[in-house]
């Protein structure tokens, strides 16, 4: 019993820390970063933090759920960069869509992506198309890059990576 215990304390130890580092810091970072382009000011996302600190800590746990399915892979830091990056172009996308309507950034946007794309030019400039397709292609290569230089890990957890990321995913429910 006594073995057992010091193997959960060791691993215990291992998971909160490689969750910490790899899955809520990087998470609240991303988190920050779209609430302040909703926000558009920094008193105000301090502001939110203030008032709403059970549903930026909420926010920020189910972003922080997403991002832990890199514990499950050997090139953590290139999955947890997709992961981040995807809940920032979500998040820079509802900011964008906001600042044209009221509405904000929904599955049914995804649906009506096709009839967007036409009226397009009635909202953008040609510039503005080819700055968007420039944006997309560096993020491209960058993710590319990622891949290729970031650190592969020896081993993958998977029994207590699987579990914790489960028991993640059951918090944020």
């Amino acid at each position: 019993m006594k073995e057992f215990l010091e193997v959960f304390r060791t691993k215990w130890k291992f998971l909160w820390k490689t969750f910490f580092f790899y899955c809520y810091i990087p998470s609240l970072v991303c988190f920050c970063f779209v609430e302040l382009c909703s926000r558009k000011s920094v008193v105000d996302l301090f502001l939110f933090l203030i008032r709403e600190p059970l549903v930026f800590f909420y926010n920020v746990l189910i972003i922080a759920a997403t991002a832990s399915v890199c514990l499950l892979f050997k090139r953590r830091i290139f999955v947890l960069s997709v992961v981040l990056l995807l809940w920032t172009a979500i998040g820079v996308t509802d900011f964008v869509l906001l600042s044209f309507r009221t509405t904000p950034f929904t599955a049914v946007d995804l649906a009506l992506i096709k009839d967007a794309l036409a009226i397009a030019n009635r909202y953008l400039s040609w510039i503005g198309v080819v700055l968007i397709i420039l944006g997309v292609f560096a993020v491209l290569i960058l993710c590319v890059l990622l891949f290729r230089k970031a650190k592969k890990m020896d081993s993958v957890g998977y029994k207590i990576g699987i579990p914790f990321c489960g028991l993640l995913i059951l918090l944020c429910l």
